[in-house]
């Protein structure tokens, strides 16, 4: 059986002894910008009503028209330059969608040409989606071909639009094995360096 204290314990002694001798072998070095919550159009106003009573309300609100999915940010007090990570919940836009494909969706089944968004809150349960990491602001494809190099498998063959003037990518999901897993979410990259911009033209549209 696994030492799992004495693991922890060799981690904890080689973070140390680095941090006393001010090395830092890693290359990069990622916050936390959000977590992803996959949440059914009708699970939005309970949503809302849950995190408003930690403080987290409507920062910002963005319709991904090329993924047919609604992202909302929530920050404490609704400050979009809150310190610390944001929760975004991701909803599939239906009026986007086919009238078939959505007639699929409110009936719990896949239809071809669904949102990624809706396909997934067919396939599993709404809840944590994504863990989103933010990289420095114009590095996201040298980021993105560092993990490349690394042998991480990313989806996509570049990155894409996101969310709020983002520009991102996602590396998929390694449920592994009960002998050695890997991340059971999908994990996001988030470049902010096009998010003023994109405020700029909220703030201007009529």
């Amino acid at each position: 059986m696994l030492d799992l204290g004495e693991i922890l314990a060799v981690a904890e002694r080689e973070a140390q002894a680095l941090r006393r001798a001010g090395e830092r072998p890693w290359q990069y070095e990622l916050p936390v910008d959000h977590l992803g919550f996959a949440v059914p159009p009708a699970g939005l106003t309970p949503a809302l009503n849950a995190w408003r009573m930690l403080g987290y309300l409507v920062a910002e609100r963005d319709l991904v028209t090329g993924q047919k999915a609604w992202a909302t940010m929530l920050r404490p007090g609704g400050n979009p330059d809150s310190p610390g990570p944001g929760l975004e919940l991701v909803m599939p836009a239906l009026e986007l969608e086919s009238p078939e494909a959505a007639a699929a969706f409110e009936a719990g089944e896949a239809a071809p040409g669904l949102s990624a968004i809706a396909q997934y809150l067919v396939r599993y349960r709404p809840g944590m989606h994504h863990l989103a990491f933010a990289v420095e602001a114009g590095t996201i494809r040298d980021f993105r071909a560092y993990l490349i190099e690394a042998g991480v498998e990313v989806i996509g063959d570049d990155v894409r639009p996101g969310a709020f003037g983002t520009t991102v990518f996602f590396t998929k999901p390694d449920r592994g094995s009960r002998e050695q897993p890997g991340p059971s979410v999908l994990v996001e990259y988030v470049d902010t360096i096009g998010v003023t911009a994109w405020r700029q033209q909220q703030e201007a549209a009529p």
